[in-house]
């Protein structure tokens, strides 16, 4: 048997996000240090290795070898009012993010490079006493970004950047189901789990415009990835210890009889990643002074 689920149920009842996530819930901008000092408008500026990620043109202008590492732990906050009860259930997750760029000046105007980011991802973990429980008691959402990236001058002051994005996504998905049959005096509710996987492919382009040292245009584009995933879903009532009357023996135990009722299922989810487009603009009127915007 195959069910289809939506992502949407993965992050159910994520009515309120913490800043520096957008409102979907799970876009994270702060991809590389310098970037999040200025909030992450960085595409009119790239000028390190991140531009891997926040526009790939920017490698052009580099030079040499270059490798960075970026470690981010963020406090994200999700909450859900309850009407009925008129109660506010908050979900407290830190989350450690980290991503890796490398880039060469191959050519004169030729550069390369690779890197690895996390720019969709959330989790959320409900207390066992809250009353959508079962919709969700925990929920996380990963991607990871594979990409490698060809930036070309074209000009002294004009540069383009292309890359390949290969992405990694997993789903896990944490509730409880209640369980109930005529047959049986068991109703309760009984932990169930899903856990899916896949991946899809996508694109960037970037241009980098650098009229002068005080000014920077830059100008990215980044294609849709769809990702099918699939996996399995199963129930965690190994170790129960109920025991209940049984037609057929004299007892039954409770793990026993979900295996009856649920046995596992295959599992498939279908998410798409947005496509963005990002203009930036660096402005340097003074030596100590820069504005940018995203």
């Amino acid at each position: 048997m195959r069910v289809k689920i939506f992502p949407l149920l993965l992050i159910v009842l994520v009515l309120l996000s913490a800043t520096n996530v957008n409102a979907t819930g799970y876009k994270l901008y702060e991809l590389g240090a310098k970037a999040a000092t200025l909030a992450g408008a960085f595409t009119g500026r790239a000028d390190n290795t991140s531009a891997v990620y926040y526009n790939p043109a920017g490698l052009a202008f580099q030079s040499g070898l270059g490798f960075r590492i970026n470690v981010a732990y963020f406090d994200l906050k999700h909450s859900a009012y309850v009407p009925d009860e008129d109660t506010t259930y908050n979900s407290n997750n830190g989350q450690l993010r980290g991503s890796l760029y490398v880039s060469y000046t191959l050519f004169d105007r030729i550069s390369l490079g690779v890197g690895y980011f996390q720019p969709y991802t959330i989790e959320t973990d409900w207390h066992t006493d809250w009353p959508g429980i079962t919709l969700s008691r925990n929920s996380r959402l990963n991607t990871g970004y594979f990409r490698s990236v060809l930036a070309l001058k074209l000009f002294d002051m004009l540069s383009i950047g292309v890359g390949f994005d290969f992405v990694k996504c997993t789903i896990h998905w944490n509730y409880n189901r209640t369980f109930s049959s005529p047959l049986y005096t068991f109703n309760e509710d009984v932990p169930a789990e899903i856990d899916t996987s896949g991946s899809g492919t996508g694109f960037v382009a970037g241009i980098l415009l650098r009229p002068s040292d005080n000014i920077g245009i830059g100008v990215r584009y980044q294609h849709k990835v769809e990702i099918a995933t699939e996996g399995r879903t199963k129930f965690a009532t190994t170790g129960h210890l109920t025991y209940l009357p049984h037609p057929v023996y004299d007892h039954i135990n409770v793990s026993n009889l979900m295996d009856d009722f649920n046995s596992y299922k295959n599992v498939t989810a279908s998410l798409t990643l947005p496509s963005e487009f990002v203009v930036g603009i660096k402005i340097a009127p003074k030596k100590k002074k820069t504005f940018h915007l995203d």
